[in-house]
């Protein structure tokens, strides 16, 4: 009889878990809390004490051997995010991109890079990370309650945080208090392989032409991009966070680097050409290290410019392709027509 009784708790410690746990709208936060707390005791009896000033609960821990991160501290992080029922929300890590069979070779799969201290990131998550060592490792059970954040900024927070309990694996990879430094240290590495001694232009944006049209002689330099006019730009793009290309508007290029999507248009991007590189990077929707290159060619020329995240995607990167302070590398090629 004993056993029996034990079997239907267990039952219905189950289907509270597996059922409320994916049903937001209909719990309460006690209910979210009573959730979590059988999810632990019937998961990890062992941890159900070991938890963080929020409630967070660390169930798994492989301790790292580098240095901790400091309260603003910059930290290189590969997650897996889950619900509690092992089905997985999201995660950079490439490895469970190919098991799910969502790996793009567009997508970045380096880590994430969070600011500490600044309210960007969950605060069980926060709480925890500046616990670890770079090289540790960690699985955590997040509480509804430990899921607030001030601001929603990077990716994977920028949704609401708060409408469910999940888990979490963690990894630090690597700490960096100046992240701008970090950057530029990135951008002279790339620099000093391809094109030693080349100076930036400006704080954070180096560009080189080449393939330069040569004005004529008798002044009428008819290759010159007049103001409002119209450009047709083809470029591909790379991160040099993991020196790869993830876009390129022409084909052969795409076909190249495995980012060739049948029935695309792999056409010029036209756009309009203002002597003002602002103007025209705000006009044409793109990016202010794109159209300062842009800005700086005349039709039928090359050139390469790479840049920091203060003239890209900034503190948010962009989609799966662009993470975080991203510095990235164009090759551009200008036309007056579009072919």
């Amino acid at each position: 009889m004993k056993r029996t009784t034990a079997i239907l708790i267990s039952a219905c410690v189950a289907m509270i878990v597996f059922s409320c746990a994916r049903d937001a709208e209909e719990q309460s936060p006690i209910t979210y809390k009573r959730v979590m707390t059988s999810w632990v005791k019937t998961h990890y009896p062992e941890r159900i004490s070991d938890t963080t000033a929020s409630g967070t609960y660390i169930l798994e821990e492989i301790p790292g051997t580098g240095e901790k991160p400091m309260d603003s501290s910059f930290v290189f992080v590969h997650y897996t995010k889950y619900y509690l029922d092992g089905n997985i929300n999201s995660s950079n890590r490439e490895e469970i991109a190919r098991q799910l069979m969502q790996y793009n070779e567009s997508d970045y799969y380096g880590s994430a890079i969070w600011q500490l201290g600044k309210g960007f990131i969950p605060v069980g998550v926060e709480e925890v990370l500046k616990e670890m060592r770079a090289g540790g490792s960690v699985k955590i059970a997040l509480p509804l309650s430990a899921s607030t954040v001030d601001s929603l900024k990077y990716n994977l927070f920028s949704e609401r945080e708060d409408d469910d309990n999940y888990l979490y694996t963690l990894s630090l990879d690597r700490i960096e208090q100046d992240i701008t430094s970090f950057g530029e240290k990135t951008m002279e590495a790339y620099r000093d392989s391809l094109f030693p001694g080349l100076e930036p232009m400006k704080a954070g944006f180096y560009f080189k032409k080449l393939l330069e049209t040569v004005t004529e002689e008798d002044g009428n330099d008819t290759d010159t991009i007049a103001d409002k006019s119209s450009v047709y730009v083809r470029y591909v793009a790379r991160r040099l966070f993991d020196n790869k290309v993830f876009d390129t508007n022409i084909q052969d290029t795409a076909k190249k680097y495995g980012l060739y999507v049948s029935g695309k248009q792999y056409s010029p991007l036209s756009i309009t050409f203002y002597r003002d590189s602002s103007t025209m990077a705000s006009e044409n929707s793109m990016v202010a290290g794109f159209t300062y290159a842009v800005n700086r060619m005349k039709y039928n020329e090359a050139a390469v410019t790479f840049f920091d995240s203060d003239h890209g995607y900034g503190d948010k990167g962009s989609g799966t392709s662009v993470p975080e302070y991203a510095p990235l590398c164009f090759t551009i090629w200008t036309g007056k027509n579009n072919e």
